[in-house]
């Protein structure tokens, strides 16, 4: 086909296929939705016959998600193919591949990455050394960017804590041919750990900011909570604290849970925020990407952000 086709039209066919399966997923699960179990067995079928379809399974992005090589969605190499939005060069799987990457999800994790760098920037337009602890941090490509900018120099401190220790060696290599990295720091641990640690203070130190991107989302809310106040707890008075997660308006979320089996807790605005007033964090606001479809909850200890309603409001 892609030999007897113009590339526009060969791509035209591979969203209207792509599109017409998503209406046939999505029409589905919301038909027989409420039977949970029945729903993950046609699921699992769908993607046992998806992914035996050439171009699809020949999708280096598709197959990270669906394979899970270091057992869980969202793994730092996944991450970092949505950062890099770079489809693979193959004939038709280029297209399929840029039909995901252009999907509103990966758009808003893209989006998700300069949200968070616009944010260091601010507080270190304000500040002349700054403290980062960027938890759960994948493949820290933000920090790398920044490094290689001049935003992070030599006054600055970054410490990446992430459980895979394939991730850290990955980030690390994204720093080559940055100079001013002497303040970057990656530390293998899990957040579960992070979170019940009492010592975290000293071993970190107080934090002008402290980022946390993409872990809420496959957090329940019980450890949420926990890792918010582990978190808020080694904020510095005037520090900033950014928490993501995926709103339930995520318009992916079909797409993300049929063609890549990825599988996300979402929350709307109010749930979110629940978590900080449950973690005892009451200094804070709701921020979106452009899409509204990655919420930030960015919180302080003073008047350094607007206080968001109470349930009482």
């Amino acid at each position: 086909m892609s030999q007897d086709l113009p590339i526009h039209a060969v791509k035209g066919y591979v969203d209207w296929v792509l599109e017409g399966l998503l209406d046939v997923c999505g029409d589905y699960e919301r038909k027989y939705g409420r039977n949970v179990v029945q729903l993950e067995v046609v699921r699992e079928r769908f993607q046992k016959e998806f992914f035996s379809i050439d171009a699809i399974g020949r999708s280096p992005f598709l197959r990270q998600c669906f394979l899970k090589p270091y057992g869980y969605s969202g793994d730092f190499r996944t991450i970092d193919m949505i950062y890099r939005n770079r489809p693979a060069p193959d004939g038709v799987v280029t297209h399929v591949e840029r039909f995901a990457y252009d999907a509103p999800a990966c758009r808003a994790v893209r989006n998700r990455k300069e949200f968070l760098k616009e944010k260091v920037r601010e507080e270190k337009c304000m500040k002349r050394e700054l403290s980062i602890l960027n938890l759960a941090s994948g493949p820290a490509r933000e920090i790398a960017e920044l490094a290689e900018e001049g935003t992070l120099d030599e006054n600055c401190r970054v410490i990446n804590i992430d459980h895979e220790p394939e991730a850290h060696d990955y980030a690390m290599g994204l720093l080559n041919g940055v100079t001013k990295q002497t303040g970057i720091d990656y530390i293998v641990e899990d957040a579960y750990r992070f979170s019940l640690r009492k010592d975290n203070l000293d071993r970190y130190g107080a934090q002008d900011l402290i980022l946390c991107a993409g872990l809420f989302d496959y957090l329940d809310d019980a450890w949420a909570v926990r890792v918010l106040r582990a978190l808020f707890a080694l904020l510095r008075e005037d520090g900033i604290l950014i928490v993501g997660n995926f709103s339930h308006e995520n318009p992916s979320r079909t797409l993300m849970e049929w063609f890549a089996d990825w599988k996300l807790i979402h929350r709307d605005e109010e749930t979110f925020a629940g978590l900080f007033r449950k973690a005892g964090i009451t200094d804070m606001v709701i921020e979106k990407e452009s899409l509204g479809v990655n919420l930030f909850g960015v919180a302080g200890k003073g008047s350094t952000v607007k206080p968001f309603p109470d349930d009482a409001a």
